[in-house]
């Protein structure tokens, strides 16, 4: 690929890229919380080699979560968060971080590849188990099992839902590339690519681009498909005795509705925060504000960016009044 690249470059006769932009997340209120050492050195280190490793899914996370741009979500200490679809669980240790190392965690991964990875990053936060649990469920509004599609190349599109995987990732393909060359774009965000794709000169178009961003992406993990056991959320945590939940966090690539439906009145009347991606097909959205408003959170707020928009994805906050 890099010789293809070099190639490129030469057939173009040395036409130079856009200059890399400076990080629009530099500001605290968007990438550095308060709270970030911990007294532990070693759970320090693992904090920075997981930010290291991860740093454009961490980067995205806080763009989106957390900075004023995004949902500006804010962690008390000793928060409860429910976590469903934690992924490698970036947004727990996030939330972990500006709780002081103080918040409660119960993490939600049915998809054992990704799982692998959420363990990973749990077990260097809180080594002695206390603070972060991880459940190996999908959620739903009824127990069972179904098959996931685990998306090796893209693990954020991975879920059980019917999804148009080509069109999604065609989608963000495509402004992904856009957001890359764009002069605003973060730091954070170029690490989602090889440093030699930023040397391409953005003059020779999207598509060639896309074209060298797909070969990319078809050197890594393979779509395919995963057996995975479904349980009401309310079930799952009913022997966990849990009192508030300060934060519930849902990101499952357009089954949100199935897990708000498996969530108790008695449980929802917990719930201080949530934050939701919403996959706005059939109407989604309108629903995911109707259940959230029967239960008492009010104060709802929606957000989308340039890659979010043309999926038809939301990202929204609701809060009681």
């Amino acid at each position: 690929m890099l010789a293809a690249a070099c190639l490129l470059k030469s057939l173009l006769g040395g036409a130079k890229a856009k200059p890399a932009a400076k990080s629009s997340c530099s500001e605290k209120s968007c990438c550095k919380p308060e709270n970030t050492q911990s007294s532990d050195a070693a759970v320090q280190a693992h904090v920075d080699a997981v930010a290291k490793r991860y740093s454009y899914m961490i980067g995205h996370v806080e763009e989106e979560y957390f900075s004023d741009a995004g949902l500006a979500l804010k962690i008390q200490p000793n928060a409860v968060v429910v976590d469903v679809g934690a992924h490698f669980g970036l947004f727990s240790m996030q939330c972990y971080i500006r709780s002081g190392f103080t918040s409660k965690h119960y993490c939600f991964e049915p998809i054992p590849q990704i799982r692998s990875k959420l363990e990973h990053t749990v077990a260097g936060l809180d080594p002695t188990g206390n603070n972060i649990k991880v459940f190996p469920y999908g959620l739903s509004d009824k127990e069972g099992s179904i098959e996931f599609t685990y998306v090796g190349a893209s693990p954020e599109l991975s879920g059980y839902k019917d999804v148009d995987f080509e069109r999604e990732v065609n989608l963000a393909t495509s402004t992904i590339i856009e957001r890359y060359y764009d002069d605003e774009c973060p730091e954070y965000f170029r690490a989602i690519m090889p440093p030699w794709f930023g040397k391409l000169p953005y003059i020779i178009g999207a598509p060639i681009l896309a074209v060298i961003y797909n070969l990319v992406m078809l050197t890594r993990d393979k779509t395919e498909l995963v057996h995975c056991e479904l349980k009401r959320c309310s079930d799952v945590l009913a022997p966990e005795k849990l009192e508030v939940i300060d934060i519930l966090k849902i990101d499952v690539e357009g089954a949100e509705l199935d897990v708000m439906r498996g969530i108790s009145k008695e449980d929802w009347a917990k719930v201080k925060v949530a934050v939701i991606e919403v996959h706005d097909k059939d109407g989604h959205l309108a629903l995911v504000r109707d259940i959230l408003k029967e239960n008492g959170l009010t104060q709802i707020e929606e957000a989308q960016d340039l890659i979010t928009k043309p999926l038809l994805i939301w990202q929204i906050i609701a809060k009681r009044a």
